[in-house]
């Protein structure tokens, strides 16, 4: 194997073992476990984004981002940072997408579920003078 193909492994068992202390530590707290998922397929997607630092070779984009900005002079931290800005912004927008659609999906399923057997028939009466009083059937 080649010292870039072994890089790509340490931060990929790096980063799944990150997730996963997350994952761990979010269960933990009851405020916090609805981000249990969230958090760690974020810290995921910005360990291992992708960027070309020359023409034949992908690094970890924050890994890139951390040597140009402290360890190479000249070079142009930028490109790298706006990627994982880039990536975690459109993360955040895709995970808030998903859950509306979820939430979507819940509220149509719940409207148009039959009531299982046993259930009480009480339904509010919304007929009537709209200074009435609503009362149960």
């Amino acid at each position: 194997m080649s010292s870039h193909a072994i890089a790509w492994w340490v931060a990929g068992v790096s980063g799944v073992g990150l997730a996963a202390l997350a994952f761990l530590l979010l269960r933990r707290f009851p405020l916090l476990s609805g981000l249990r998922w969230f958090v760690p397929a974020l810290v995921l997607m910005l360990g291992l984004a992708p960027y070309r630092f020359d023409e034949a070779h992908l690094a970890p984009a924050w890994v890139v981002a951390v040597f140009r900005t402290f360890f190479e002079a000249g070079m142009d931290p930028g490109p790298p940072w706006r990627l994982l800005g880039a990536a975690a912004t459109g993360f955040c927008a895709a995970y808030i997408a998903a859950l509306s659609l979820r939430g979507v999906g819940h509220a149509i399923l719940r409207r148009f579920r039959p009531r299982p057997a046993g259930a009480p028939e009480a339904q509010i009466d919304a007929e009537g003078a709209l200074g009435a009083p609503k009362q149960v059937k």
